[in-house]
């Protein structure tokens, strides 16, 4: 015999699929209804889902409070635009929402933007190659992918920019001599310690800024 009120058992509705996950703070404030979304399921490989954003939590939540790992999450449901009938409850994934998307921007290795300049006016630049010299130029910057970022304002297409690891870009002075290479759209494998220049130039696609979201 049952008491009143005791559960008996849960039904699933399996053709509407959500994942429940949270977001940083620092990126909460990017995201919006309806925004699409890359889901990845562990036991699915490499196949990517689509589907977008249902829910936005208005609150927070704080973990680790008065420790160096403080954080503060917030919840957010991204639901499967299609669902598969291999899919289950409780299984593990992650998520990118596409937070914004730009077609035909400038763009560059996201490595070629340095900061030089006082503490407290520091300013975001690319090192720009002429005549074997380079030469920090100030750029406004866009949004940005994990691997390249938009450039809006200070370089032009085509133009030589310097490339390269932080440990070496973070040295460079205007005006010091640079060995260029071949130009290419690809990024080169360098030797430790060399510099690399690319040609700046516009996505074929669109850049887009992603809100990754872990497991």
């Amino acid at each position: 015999m049952n008491n009143p009120g005791t559960v008996l058992m849960v039904l699933s509705d399996l053709s509407q699929m959500e994942i429940e996950c949270e977001v940083d703070e620092s990126d909460i404030v990017d995201l919006e209804i309806e925004q699409f979304a890359e889901i990845n399921v562990d036991a699915f490989g490499d196949t990517i889902f689509e589907g977008h954003v249902v829910e936005i939590s208005n609150a927070g939540r704080t973990s680790g409070m008065g420790t160096q790992e403080e954080v503060t999450n917030f919840k957010v449901k991204v639901a499967f635009d299609k669902t598969d009938s291999r899919l289950r409850p409780g299984m593990s994934s992650s998520v990118d929402i596409i937070s914004s998307r730009r077609d035909s921007v400038l763009k560059v290795p996201i490595q070629c933007v340095v900061e030089r300049g006082e503490e407290e006016e520091k300013k975001a630049g690319i090192f720009v190659v002429v005549d074997g010299k380079a030469h920090f130029r100030e750029v406004k910057t866009g949004i940005s992918s994990e691997t390249e970022i938009e450039i809006k304002e200070g370089v032009e297409e085509e133009e030589m920019v310097v490339s390269g690891p932080y440990s070496v870009l973070s040295k460079l002075k205007d005006g010091d001599d640079v060995k260029t290479k071949k130009p290419s759209r690809k990024k080169g494998k360098g030797k430790k310690g060399e510099d690399e220049e690319e040609k700046s130039g516009k996505s074929s696609g669109g850049r887009r800024k992603k809100v990754k979201i872990g497991r």
